[in-house]
């Protein structure tokens, strides 16, 4: 759980409660009035509010993260908001009667922030769906995967893995704190290393220290990329790309989550203070994104084996065609290169009357396949033609 912050006022007996409020680890702070309580990073916090500070006052920030628990009020201030958390205690409550408050209002702020983070969590991940559902570029698609994975789990790095008949191809590598001189490889699939035991096991790897590995472990740490960068490689998250059947198709590997705020960049001597391990909460949001991901990466590759056979066919029926005439072999192909061609040279123009003409790719390829079948119309209007003659 979150800590618990207690602000009171300067006035209020806080030490008759203090051995209570100590075994319940809550952890008191005065306020001297509460137009200077100020934001604290998201950490769950409960104010104490007391005829003396009250006073028609209200404070700068009443966020989610703050509950008001009123001592001896007359009635509810006037400042708070339907959607304020406020919990009311008689002067002088007795020590159990305001632990008793103090719990309920810590219970509400847990749950109703638990219930904002999932919404939010479905949102991220409905909107992650749909972007890697639309994405049709194999190296674009793997590279998005692993952001998004690495953007909700605050990653400061990560690696994906693919398998491929019977062996791993370690695709890409990210990391926000080094310069990664990347070169795609082949590794075997070994329970020897991380992402070769998830593959072959199929089993998610929680690692809160990666230099100390579970006893009896199989799977050990490469650590020549820390030494040579200066990094430090602590907690890790490596689960498996599942698809609709069961079968393991790849492996994301995250590493280093970062405390939420931490935007610098870490070494070897900021990541024990500024790195924290893999809860149960993103493991469980980083499985349900590697079966979107799994998915997305099936279909992007049936879509590409499409692709290829379609390329085929245009390609089989433009050469079955122009062998009928030799003098014009190899027109079509090359009116389709000049075409791309001009098409790529318009697509790059930042100034004159095409400046804001822009193709995608899916568009350059609609362009290349009607380059390579402009003939075809005329080719059937030909023999048609050749028909009739024939018959009179």
């Amino acid at each position: 759980m979150q800590p618990l912050t207690l602000f009171h006022s300067e006035q209020f007996p806080i030490g008759r409660y203090a051995d209570a409020l100590r075994s319940a680890s809550i952890a008191p702070q005065s306020l001297h009035s509460l137009d200077s309580l100020t934001p604290d990073g998201g950490a769950l916090r409960v104010v104490l509010v007391d005829p003396s500070i009250v006073d028609g006052r209200s404070p700068r920030t009443l966020d989610a993260q703050t509950a008001v628990v009123g001592v001896g009020l007359a009635e509810q201030p006037s400042w708070l908001t339907d959607e304020s958390a406020y919990f009311d205690l008689p002067e002088g409550p007795s020590e159990p009667m305001l632990l008793k408050a103090l719990k309920h209002a810590y219970q509400f702020l847990y749950q109703k922030c638990r219930a904002e983070t999932l919404q939010r969590q479905l949102r991220e991940m409905s909107e992650v769906g749909i972007a890697l559902s639309t994405e049709r570029d194999h190296s674009a698609l793997l590279r998005k995967i692993l952001s998004k994975a690495r953007e909700l789990s605050r990653s400061d790095a990560g690696s994906l893995y693919l398998l491929d008949e019977g062996v791993l191809r370690w695709k890409l590598a990210q990391n926000d704190s080094v310069d990664v001189d990347f070169e795609e490889r082949v590794l075997p699939i070994t329970k020897k290393s991380r992402a070769g035991y998830v593959a072959m096991t199929g089993e998610t790897l929680v690692i809160d220290d990666a230099y100390t590995p579970p006893v009896g472990a199989e799977y050990s740490i490469n650590t020549s990329f820390d030494q040579e960068n200066g990094y430090l490689t602590r907690s890790m998250l490596v689960f498996p790309m599942t698809n609709h059947a069961g079968e393991v198709i790849g492996v994301l590997q995250l590493i280093n989550r970062k405390r939420p705020g931490t935007r610098a960049k870490l070494t070897a001597a900021s990541v024990p203070d500024e790195v924290i391990p893999f809860d149960n909460e993103i493991v469980e949001l980083m499985r349900s994104l590697a079966g979107q991901a799994a998915v997305a990466v099936e279909n992007n590759l049936l879509y590409e084996s499409i692709e290829r056979l379609f390329e085929g066919f245009v390609t089989a029926a433009v050469t079955a065609i122009e062998q009928r005439d030799p003098t014009t072999s190899g027109h079509s192909f090359r009116v389709a290169d000049l075409t791309v061609e001009m098409a790529k040279v318009v697509d790059f123009l930042d100034d004159g009357e095409y400046r804001n003409v822009r193709f995608s790719g899916d568009q350059i390829r609609e362009i290349r396949y009607a380059s390579l079948l402009h003939d075809f119309g005329k080719v059937g209007v030909r023999e048609q033609v050749l028909v009739k003659e024939k018959k009179l």
